[in-house]
């Protein structure tokens, strides 16, 4: 039990951090090439995102456990309203809209080490 609340943690957080550097603003070098290309900094090139599936990476993820993290990754990056365009893996219609950023999730277990004192 305390494997699959770790995994979940882990996950949880993995996919926090996915959040946080898919969006636009954030992304120091993507928004300056938007803004120099409208010349006088109005007009913003506004990014779509494609969310792929999950990949477990070496943890033995629940399958539902992976589209859980997957369909939470879309709901809040729909939330933001920072992309024109939120694309699920496998949308064709993602291929014919220019500016599309690719997001990938892999899962991966964090080393804990603890330190003793004599």
């Amino acid at each position: 039990m305390k494997t699959s609340k770790c995994n979940l943690w882990i996950a949880g957080g993995i996919a926090l951090v996915a959040i946080i550097l898919a969006i636009p603003g954030r992304l120091h070098g993507q928004t300056a090439a938007s803004k120099s290309s409208g010349g006088n900094g109005t007009s913003a090139t506004r990014w779509s995102v494609q969310v792929d599936q999950v990949d477990p990476g070496n943890l033995d993820l629940a399958s539902s456990f992976q589209i859980a993290i997957y369909e939470n990754l879309v709901v809040e990056l729909n939330k933001t309203k920072q992309f024109q365009q939120v694309f699920r893996d496998g949308d064709l219609k993602a291929g014919e809209v220019p500016n599309v950023l690719v997001l990938k999730t892999t899962s991966r277990a964090r080393e804990r080490s603890f330190c003793s004192v004599p």
